[in-house]
């Protein structure tokens, strides 16, 4: 209670809206996928998401599938997107000299970046399974079969490092698979940047916030995705063609590096979408309106003067 009295309005991240309720304090749940299936279990942390979510007076939901769990929950919901750090973009001669390390390095003539944690096995849960093991089986038939010179670089960790490790060695790609260690933002950027492509997930049916940097940098990307599940929040699909299966993800990857014209034009596709329906302005747009929306008939609350007319514009009141 002393933490939140300064505060007209707190979100809380994931479970962590618990805090908000006991404190009587107005709170937005957010959610990054924890209402898939945390909340439908009987353990500590299924109790506590429940409850979290249940009493929110808004949930902010960033997976667009979940709003089958959010209806599930009877929950007053909207969507709004992933937001990235768009500081640090890499300049023309950083990623030069990045993309001309790695091609002199592993003798690569393209590159694709698989950025997300190694994390898939047989029960295939949706809330960690990352689908690495259809990438490098898509990846290993467009290596022998059209790009013996194409480079993977893999991120070193998640819980089947050693299994897609394995996985490499018996589908004969090991020296096509390059092991980078986690990297902060802007170096991540950077490898974006200097790479032909990026590969996000192969396993749930959307996607987090690995496609929306790949986008705003103008890099086609490939991974998981159904548009049926998307219509609810966005009027036009991301540029995101098929690309679940190992041959889908193998097809796709043949395509971009035979036909460079079409992968230039999917990344100037995905950059066009993302400054419409995922840059930083469109996110803060969506969440202060609902800020307002909730906070603007509270009498309690004093708006400062600074802000009195943006008030007005986005409430009517």
């Amino acid at each position: 209670e002393r933490l939140f009295k300064s505060y007209d309005l707190v979100i809380g991240y994931a479970i962590e809206g618990v805090w908000p309720l006991l404190a009587n304090k107005m709170y937005l749940a957010y959610e990054f996928g924890t209402i898939r299936n945390m909340p439908f279990t009987d353990d500590g942390p299924g109790k506590l998401a429940f409850m979290a979510f249940r009493n929110a007076d808004q949930t902010i939901v960033t997976n667009p599938d979940n709003n089958r769990a959010a209806e599930k929950l009877g929950l007053n919901y909207f969507f709004l997107p992933h937001v990235i750090n768009e500081a640090g973009i890499p300049s023309e001669d950083e990623t030069k000299a990045l993309r001309e390390y790695l091609m002199a390095r592993y003798r690569g003539d393209f590159f694709i970046f698989h950025p997300p944690r190694q994390h898939w096995n047989s029960s295939r849960d949706t809330n960690w399974d990352k689908g690495n093991d259809h990438f490098f089986r898509g990846f290993a038939n467009f290596v022998k079969t059209t790009a013996p010179s194409a480079r993977c670089i893999a991120v070193d960790w998640g819980e089947s490092v050693r299994e897609s490790r394995r996985l490499t060695r018996l589908l004969g790609i090991t020296n096509n698979v390059v092991w980078l260690a986690p990297q902060p933002h802007i170096r991540m950027m950077r490898y974006i940047a200097a790479s032909d492509c990026v590969a996000d997930q192969f396993n749930m049916p959307s996607f987090g916030g690995i496609p929306p940097k790949a986008f705003y940098l103008a890099k086609p990307v490939l991974c998981a995705f159904e548009p049926d599940l998307h219509k609810w929040c966005y009027d036009e699909m991301p540029p995101l063609p098929p690309a679940r299966t190992a041959s889908e993800i193998s097809a796709l990857l043949t395509r971009l590096y035979l036909e460079p014209h079409y992968a230039a034009e999917l990344g100037q596709k995905g950059q066009a979408w993302y400054q419409k329906y995922n840059s930083n302005r469109r996110v803060l747009d969506i969440l202060e309106s609902r800020v307002i929306e909730l906070t603007c008939h509270d009498p309690a609350i004093k708006w400062p003067a600074c802000n009195k007319t943006r008030w007005e514009r986005k409430c009517g009141h």
